[in-house]
């Protein structure tokens, strides 16, 4: 089953196999595995996009998360304007950026493909694919389960079909940097 939260599970209480996150797990005995790298960009409605920058209003995140990547080069960007509405999740700053409430980051796979919004260019560029906010899966210090075993797999197979993903990954993580007791690997 597949489940979306806005918190983390317990994987050492087994509350999930896997857990897919886009920061650092703050437990040592976790074992991390990148399993892509995930861009952004500042999209608007084509009416937002051709109105004068001075003019922009933003959508954005909640108070609570701050400290997002992309939510701290949103702030970079306002130069004195404001954020209009603020959301805790990605589908609901997309709705409002949808109805014209103002521009908003995105990740690529959701802006790109949205006939509703356009990229808006930027003066700074979006924030480079950190290690700290790629995805990555989270295992806990468990026997693997056998569908576990059969997920990572096809992770396998399916980074190793993608060679150039596989050496920005490497170069980002370093091979075999410790996290605690385990090691992380790609």
């Amino acid at each position: 089953m597949l489940l979306g939260t806005p918190g983390n599970a317990d994987l050492n209480r087994g509350e999930a196999d896997i857990a897919v996150r886009l920061s650092r797990p703050e437990e040592a005995d976790l074992i991390v595995r990148r399993i892509g790298i995930m861009r952004f960009a500042l999209y608007a409605t084509p009416l937002l996009a051709k109105t004068p920058e001075a003019q922009w209003t933003f959508v954005g995140y909640s108070p609570d998360l701050e400290h997002v990547t992309q939510q701290a080069w949103l702030r970079s960007l306002l130069d004195g304007r404001s954020i209009v509405f603020q959301a805790s999740d990605l589908f609901g700053q997309q709705e409002a950026a949808r109805a014209g409430l103002g521009a908003v980051v995105l990740p690529h796979f959701m802006g790109d493909p949205d006939p509703s919004l356009v990229r808006v260019p930027t003066r700074t560029p979006p924030p480079s694919a950190t290690c700290g906010s790629s995805p990555a899966l989270i295992f806990g210090d468990r026997p693997p389960s056998v569908r576990r075993s059969i997920f990572l797999s096809r992770k396998s197979e399916e980074a190793a079909r993608r060679p150039s993903a596989h050496r920005k990954n490497r170069a980002c993580l370093g091979r075999g940097r410790s996290l605690g007791r385990r090691r992380t690997s790609i």
